[in-house]
This record gives C-alpha cells, sequence and structure tokens, in this order.
C-alpha cells in the first residue's frame, strides 16, 4: 500500500532526475558513467537493423528504454551530444 501511494505523489520523471542529475540540472560524474554505458548497450547513434528480426525487435526495445530515460532527464541538445561523445573508459 505504501508503494502505491508513494509512486501515486512522486512524478517518475523526478524520480530519474534525482538519480542522473546535480542540483543545477546537469548530469553529474556518476550519471555520465551509467547513461555512457546505456548509450553502449543500448547502441544510441547507430543503426539497430539486424537480418534476424527477434534480434532487430530486441535492438529497438533497448533504444526505447534509453531514449525514455534521456526524455525524462529534459536535457537539451548540447547535452544530450555531449552525453553521446563520453568515453566511459571500457
Amino acid at each position: 500500500m505504501v508503494k502505491d501511494v508513494f509512486w501515486a505523489v512522486v512524478p517518475r520523471r523526478w524520480l530519474w532526475r534525482w538519480l542522473f542529475l546535480d542540483e543545477e540540472g546537469r548530469v553529474h560524474r556518476p550519471g555520465e558513467a551509467v547513461l555512457a554505458d546505456l548509450r553502449d548497450y543500448a547502441g544510441l547513434g547507430r543503426s539497430n537493423f539486424n537480418s534476424d528480426p527477434l534480434m532487430m525487435a530486441r535492438l529497438a526495445g533497448r533504444q526505447d528504454v534509453a531514449l525514455r530515460i534521456i526524455n525524462y532527464l529534459n536535457l537539451d541538445e548540447a547535452q544530450v551530444q555531449q552525453l553521446m561523445e563520453i568515453d566511459d573508459g571500457l
């Protein structure tokens, strides 16, 4: 019951922003690392075409989730571009 009340009161957008952004609305260093890993895993910035339709659907799903998270963060275009260029060291 507490869980239901919590989700009714706290918007999901706020929670995603709390996880990744500092007080000024910029992505903090741990958030950069996580988003860089998500970018690579989801294949953002590259085609998700695959000759296997199930694999292509899987890749499209990954991209959709990553884009949803980025959308929740409400980043401007320059911030998104910077995230696309971050080297996560792996």
